[in-house]
C-alpha cells in the first residue's frame, strides 16, 4: 500500500483542516500508511494527535525556504521513509514543503485546492505548477474553473480531480427516530462570509406565518453582537437560541426540520453533507458550493440573496412532514452515493495510478 503525507500549516480549523484529518484517518483505515505535517499547537495538530496519526509538526510558511535549520529538518523527514506521495493543503505548504519533497525525490507532488478562488497569477505559483506540481485536487468544478481560469496552460498538462469533501457515514447518522420539532438550524462560524445576518431575515419572515418555529445557531465567532443586535431589531430574539462552539453538532443537527444554509461564499460546504446524512433537508441560497452538493429532491435551492423565495420554502416544507421526510432520506441517500469517505480513499488511490503513468 502507498506511504502518504499530507501537509497542512495552517494554525486555525476550517474545511481545509477537517478534509486533512478526515481523509488520513479514512487511508489509514483503508490500509496505506500516512503521515501529516502539521503547524505545532494547531488545532489540527491537537486532533491529529487524539487520532494518534504519525505527524512531523514544523512550524513552517513559505518564507521557511530560507531556513536551513528547518528545510534540513524536513529534507532529513523526507528521506526517513520511502514515501509515495504528498499531498499540499495550500500555496504555503506548496513553496516550501513542495520544493524540498521535489529536492528530497518525492515522486508525486498533488496540490489540493479547497476554495473556490485561483492562486495569484504571478511567475513563480506558475513556475510551481510546470515545475514541482505533479497532479491537482480541487474540491469542486467550481474550483477548478477558478484554477484554469489563471492556470489552464498547466492544468492541461497535469492530471486533474475533482474529489468532493466525504464524511465517515458510520458516524454520521441518525441515532434515533425524526420527530417533528419546528426547529430551523444554522451551522458555521459567525462571520461575514458565512451569511447568519441573513439567515435571521429568513428566518424573520418565517416566523410571521408560523409563530412556533425557532431558529437555532451553532457556532461562535466576532460577528455575534452584531447578530443579536439585528435579531432584536427584527423581534425574534425570543424564538432565536444561540448555541455556541460544540464538539458535537451531531447532537443539535438531528433536532433540526431545516437547515438553513445561507453563505454568501464557501469552499465546499461540510454542513450541508453532516445535514443530509442525517435526514435534514438543507434550504441554501444557490452559490457554487451548495448547487455541486444538493440534487434534485435531496434539498432545495434558491437564488442567491432571495429572502423571501427562501423563506417561503422553508414554509412549505415545515408545512409538509411527509415530503420532508421523504426528502431527508433521499438526501441521505444521495451523500452515501457521492460523499463517502471510502470514495475519496479510492479517487486518491486512482490520481496516484494516473501519475505514476
Amino acid at each position: 500500500m502507498p506511504h502518504w503525507i499530507l501537509a497542512n500549516l495552517s494554525k486555525s480549523w476550517g474545511g481545509g483542516e477537517k478534509w486533512t484529518l478526515t481523509t488520513a484517518q479514512a487511508l489509514q483505515q483503508a490500509g496505506h500508511q500516512v503521515h501529516v505535517i502539521v503547524y505545532p499547537g494547531s488545532d489540527l495538530a491537537i486532533q491529529i494527535a487524539q487520532a494518534k496519526l504519525p505527524c512531523l509538526p514544523i512550524k513552517a510558511r513559505a518564507y521557511s525556504l530560507f531556513n536551513p535549520l528547518k528545510a534540513l529538518k524536513l529534507f532529513r523527514f523526507f528521506q526517513s521513509d520511502s514515501f509515495d506521495a504528498i499531498i499540499l493543503n495550500s500555496s504555503h505548504e506548496l513553496k516550501f514543503v513542495g520544493l524540498i519533497a521535489k529536492l528530497a525525490s518525492i515522486p508525486r507532488i498533488i496540490f489540493r485546492r479547497g476554495i473556490p478562488q485561483p492562486l495569484q497569477s504571478h511567475v513563480i505559483n506558475h513556475w510551481y505548477f510546470r515545475h514541482i506540481v505533479s497532479g491537482v485536487i480541487v474540491n469542486s468544478t467550481a474550483t477548478l474553473l477558478a484554477m484554469r481560469s489563471v492556470f489552464l496552460d498547466e492544468l492541461e498538462n497535469l492530471p486533474v480531480q475533482v474529489i468532493y469533501n466525504g464524511l465517515d457515514l458510520q458516524l454520521w447518522k441518525l441515532s434515533h427516530a425524526r420527530q417533528t420539532s419546528n426547529i430551523i438550524g444554522v451551522v458555521g462560524r459567525l462571520s461575514y462570509e458565512k451569511g447568519i445576518d441573513r439567515a435571521l431575515h429568513v428566518f424573520a419572515q418565517v416566523h410571521k406565518q408560523l409563530p412556533e418555529t425557532q431558529l437555532w445557531i451553532v457556532g461562535q465567532g466576532q460577528e455575534q453582537e452584531n447578530l443579536k443586535k439585528l435579531a432584536a431589531d427584527l423581534g425574534i430574539m425570543e424564538c432565536l437560541r444561540f448555541i455556541g462552539f460544540t464538539d458535537n453538532v451531531q447532537e443539535y443537527m438531528q433536532k433540526f426540520d431545516v437547515l438553513l444554509f445561507t453563505s454568501r461564499w464557501e469552499g465546499f460546504g461540510y454542513v450541508l453533507l453532516e445535514a443530509m446524512s442525517l435526514e435534514v433537508p438543507p434550504v441554501a441560497f444557490e452559490i457554487g458550493a451548495a448547487k455541486e452538493i444538493i440534487a434534485k429532491g435531496t434539498g432545495v435551492l434558491v437564488p442567491d440573496g432571495q429572502i423571501t423565495t427562501c423563506a417561503g420554502e422553508i414554509v412549505n416544507l415545515l408545512q409538509d412532514q411527509l415530503f420532508r421526510e421523504q426528502m431527508g432520506k433521499k438526501a441521505r441517500a444521495h451523500v452515501e452515493k457521492k460523499f463517502s469517505l471510502s470514495g475519496v480513499v479510492k479517487q486518491l488511490e486512482a490520481l496516484l495510478s494516473i501519475s505514476e503513468s
